[in-house]
Formats: C-alpha cells, sequence, structure tokens
C-alpha cells in the first residue's frame, strides 16, 4: 500500500478463520513494522465464530487491532449488517478480502443439485453480496486519497481446468471461472472510484 500504509488500514477479510484467510491476516501483520501495528483494523468474517476469534486473539498478541464477527456471507442480510458494523466502528475500509469459498469435488452428473446451488452461494454470490455491501466504504477511503482495493480469491481453475487426479470438478471450476471474469469487469467499473481490484488464483492449497 502507498497512500495510507498497512499502519492505518482497515482489512475485511471473509474466511479468515482459517486456511488463506487466516495467512493474509497473519501476513499482514508481519508486514506492518512493530511500532506501527497498533493502528491496523483487521475484521475476520466467518461462519465460525470460535476459531475466528482464536485468530483474532492471535493478531492482537502480534500487535494489531483485530475483530471477529460470525458472518454467513450467503446471506445478504447478515452481509448488510457485517457492513454496517465496520462502517460505524472506522468509517471506511481500505482493503476487501474475499477469500470464503468451499469445494466439492465430483464430477457434475455425480453433484447434487443442493451441492451446486452451496458452491455458487458461496463462491460467487456471497463475493457478490461483499463488493455490493462494501463498495461504498471503498469509496470513502478513495475519496480520502487512501488506498482502496477489492482481493478475490479464484483458483487455478479458473484460468485453466490443471490436472488434479481422476476427478474435475465441474461445478467448482465453474464458479471460479465466474469470479475471475467478474473480477476483470469489476477491475473497469471501479476503477473510476478510485478502487483497484486484484484476482489470485492459487493452485492446490
Amino acid at each position: 500500500m502507498t497512500a495510507v500504509g498497512f499502519a492505518d488500514c482497515v482489512a475485511v477479510i471473509t474466511g479468515g478463520a482459517a486456511g488463506i484467510g487466516r495467512s493474509l491476516a497473519l501476513e499482514l501483520v508481519a508486514e506492518t513494522p512493530a511500532e506501527q501495528r497498533a493502528g491496523m483494523q483487521i475484521v475476520l468474517a466467518d461462519m465460525r465464530l470460535d476459531p475466528a476469534l482464536q485468530v483474532a486473539e492471535q493478531l492482537k498478541t502480534l500487535g494489531a487491532q483485530a475483530t471477529a464477527i460470525e458472518c454467513d456471507i450467503t446471506d445478504e442480510q447478515q452481509v448488510i449488517n457485517l457492513a454496517t458494523d465496520v462502517r460505524e466502528a472506522f468509517d471506511k475500509v481500505n482493503l476487501l478480502c474475499n477469500v470464503a469459498g468451499v469445494n466439492v469435488v465430483a464430477p457434475l452428473h455425480e453433484t447434487s443439485a443442493q451441492d451446486v446451488e452451496w458452491l455458487f452461494a458461496v463462491n460467487v454470490f456471497g463475493m457478490c453480496h461483499m463488493v455490493r455491501h462494501f463498495v461504498p466504504l471503498l469509496q470513502l477511503a478513495s475519496s480520502a486519497g487512501e488506498v482502496a482495493q477489492v482481493i478475490n480469491v479464484a483458483s487455478g481453475f479458473g484460468v485453466a481446468v490443471p490436472s488434479m487426479g481422476p476427478v474435475q470438478p465441474s461445478a467448482y471450476v465453474g464458479t471460479k471461472h465466474a469470479v475471475v471474469g467478474m473480477s476483470d469487469a469489476m477491475r473497469k467499473e471501479l476503477k473510476p472510484d478510485g478502487i483497484a481490484v486484484s484476482v489470485v488464483c492459487p493452485g492446490l492449497v
């Protein structure tokens, strides 16, 4: 970050209780000098409150400010409530990190309709809820001359279908292609507002 710096950053991370979300939160703190960490505000949004609280406590021991909030991103009202809480507490967001995701490793014809809907509900529609309701907070940061960025976590499956054993998880692949495509479009949509958009396509994690 250039204009605001991690020291004054408000970051919201979905899926912050474990995996990539947890690692991202820890890395944000690690990249900030110890004497500047007290100004960091990291919000961990996750369905699993107890492990998110544990991560928040870990971040606090490293000197950052951290909050864990229970949120199911497939429920738009819960996302609205999350955005309201963040606005009331910080009045801006600098980093929106859409990390939360799920997977079902099965061929499409062996994947239930319920599981297909669940994959899209979390990986695509959940991300959409977050973007819709947090862009106004990112706009506030941008209008103040601060960094405002959306980071969407897709997958290597979002740009190609690499070999992963005998099963290619078609429904999951579809969700991650959607994330990549929407991120590319959002980059152009949000550029006039001074909001950057990045998409991350990790391999097997």
